[in-house]
């Protein structure tokens, strides 16, 4: 009777410490998803002219050309912030966009890699509006990283057009649209994050989803892959096959497949759809 009391008692103070956890996450993600229905997109995407414009009486914008088209592996860090990133076919080298003086913002560049990092100054107020804490980054139209590692903490991204030959993504209470992505890799790790993606994925796709929602749109069919899926309490749809509760995990190796992918759902949900 004891020993069931302790074990008893452990699990309810896990129960308070995951609950509060989990408190914290919807602050920041609410804040966030109000900030993100302000961004702008039209049927084709962002509209990119609407979404760096100025209105009258905002602060005005000051460009920072950090790197130029030598860049071949970009880091970015994020906390308590909101990170856009443009392309833009005029432009010939890697630009800040920085509107915000409630942001600390600095970068690195070692030999042609370049590390970003983007932090609001009070990022224990959540309530602050994401357009008062929010760094538009812009880079040119066809540069395609080697190495592109992102990683956002209570954070918001919105991207178009990214492309690398790796790409890493790691989202903590965080929430991300990217749009017309183009990977050789792609690895997404979420820990109570909301994701959507669009664009192509041409070697290897591994997503882990611990907390959260992820949606996928990918370029192809559910054919072109080979499969290793695992769900414990989550649920994962890839095409039209759905899975919930795996205790060992599906294999699916598919003959002539060229690309695979792997993907795994503790608690939330993964849908991966496909067009041609």
């Amino acid at each position: 009777m004891k020993k069931f009391t302790k074990i008893t008692m452990i699990v309810s103070l896990v129960c308070i410490v995951v609950g509060m956890a989990l408190m914290v996450a919807t602050g920041f993600l609410g804040d966030l998803y109000h900030g993100l229905k302000k961004l702008h997109f039209g049927p084709n995407g962002i509209d990119i002219q609407e979404f760096v414009q100025l209105e009258e009486g905002d602060k005005e914008y000051h460009d920072t050309r950090i790197a130029g088209n030598e860049i071949r592996e970009l880091e970015i860090s994020v906390k308590a912030a909101t990170l856009k990133i443009i392309t833009d076919d005029k432009r010939d080298g890697i630009t800040i966009v920085d509107s915000s003086e409630a942001l600390d913002v600095s970068y690195f560049i070692e030999e042609d890699t370049l590390s970003l990092y983007i932090e609001k100054k009070n990022k224990y107020h959540v309530n602050t509006s994401l357009d008062d804490v929010t760094l538009t980054l812009m880079i040119p139209e066809h540069l395609r990283f080697d190495e592109l590692e992102i990683d956002l903490n209570a954070g918001a991204m919105n991207a178009e057009g990214l492309a690398a030959e790796e790409f890493g993504l790691n989202l903590n209470a965080s929430a991300v649209m990217l749009n017309d992505v183009e990977a050789g890799t792609l690895d997404v790790d979420g820990n109570a994050g909301a994701l959507f993606l669009n664009g192509e994925v041409q070697k290897e796709l591994d997503l882990s989803c611990n907390a959260g929602a992820m949606e996928l749109e990918l370029k192809g069919a559910y054919e072109d892959f080979s499969y290793e899926i695992n769900s414990k309490i989550g649920e994962i749809r890839v095409g039209q096959y759905e899975y919930s509760g795996l205790s060992d995990g599906v294999f699916e190796e598919r003959e002539g497949s060229q690309k695979k992918a792997k993907l795994e759902c503790k608690a939330g949900s993964v849908d991966v759809r496909f067009y041609e």
